[in-house]
């Protein structure tokens, strides 16, 4: 959303589209990506849920954020190290699962707030 600093959007997002307010505990990796529109940054975290269960938010609510999410699933790591890439969503979702797998993270204050 505009004029919303990036920690407030996580737990907007995380709220809207599965019912649950996390706590960020690391910046997992930053994705660069090409759209119709033109280029955007991805950040991905890693975090922890503080409250809630994760759930599919109802159609009514998705239709509002513009949101189509019919499923969610729980794998193991075992299972997420034997996957291959066409049986994720899309190659944004495996680019950040490898990144996890690989025990890639960054302190948070790699990300710099200024006003």
């Amino acid at each position: 959303e505009r004029n919303e600093d990036l920690f407030t959007a996580i737990n907007r997002e995380c709220h809207e589209e599965a019912g649950i307010t996390v706590e960020v505990k690391n910046l997992l990796n930053i994705q660069y990506i090409q759209k119709k529109s033109g280029w955007v940054f991805q950040f991905n975290f890693i975090a922890t849920i503080k409250e809630g269960t994760p759930h599919i938010a109802s159609q009514d609510s998705q239709d509002q954020i513009n949101e189509s999410i019919t499923d969610v699933k729980f794998f193991s790591k075992e299972e997420l190290k034997k996957m291959k890439e066409d049986e994720f969503m899309n190659s944004r979702a495996f680019a950040a699962v490898s990144d996890w797998l690989a025990g890639k993270r960054y302190n948070l204050d790699a990300v710099n707030i200024i006003e």
